[in-house]
């Protein structure tokens, strides 16, 4: 138990030190991989919870089950997360990526460097909210050339410039409809406020990456 919350300890201070040093706000990331980081150790400051509550009010037996039972929770949780996001899904896409950039001068920590500009850029300043976003323009903001650029999205990220703003462009419009005051907002101004300019083009990635239209999850909310 000791051991275990030392490591807690440990784990949140480091996740702590990395949301500070890129100025963003522990309760609000857009980082997935943070957001999962931070997550993962409330869900292990749970277990804690957890055992204390049970070992000191309630007999062993059913104090371990509880135990176990929120344990399995979270391993099934992230075991969905891991195949979610497994490469293996998405061999038809990423498969070329290492033939096509064999010959590049990037080494993995000019990677790291670039792959972290972006994600200020996005993050910070939500680059692709601007319906004149471009690969060439989002590498001139970085001061990198575009083909190097397009490497780190396609190598790190597993998708092209276009289908990484498409992404984010829906989870922000789906951060917005779930916002109070956008409640009466039209579908063309929502549309308009994540970077498109065309309500079918909207439409059409919103549908792809959710599976329903902008409409459909707005009345389901």
């Amino acid at each position: 138990m000791l051991h275990f919350v030392v490591y807690l300890g440990f784990s949140i201070r480091e996740v702590i030190k990395e949301v500070k040093s890129k100025s963003l706000q522990f309760w609000k990331l857009k980082n997935q991989q943070l957001r999962w980081l931070r997550n993962l150790c409330l869900h292990f400051f749970v277990v804690i919870i957890i055992f204390i509550v049970t070992k000191s009010t309630l007999g062993r037996d059913l104090g371990d089950h509880f135990i176990a039972s929120y344990i399995t929770l979270i391993i099934y949780l992230a075991s969905i997360k891991v195949v979610n996001d497994s490469l293996f899904f998405k061999k038809s896409n990423t498969a070329k990526v290492p033939e096509k950039y064999s010959k590049s001068s990037l080494n993995e920590s000019q990677k790291d460097k670039i792959l972290d500009q972006l994600n200020q850029m996005m993050q910070n300043e939500e680059y692709f909210t601007n319906n004149m976003a471009s690969l060439p323009n989002l590498s001139k903001k970085i001061g990198c050339v575009s083909h190097h650029v397009s490497q780190v999205i396609n190598e790190r990220l597993g998708k092209s410039f276009f289908e990484w703003m498409a992404e984010l462009r829906v989870e922000k419009a789906k951060e917005l409809l779930l916002q109070n005051e956008n409640q009466n907002i039209t579908i063309e101004e929502l549309a308009e406020k994540v970077g498109y300019n065309s309500k079918s083009s909207f439409n059409k990635a919103f549908k792809k990456y959710t599976l329903q239209t902008p409409t459909q999850f707005k009345n389901t909310l």
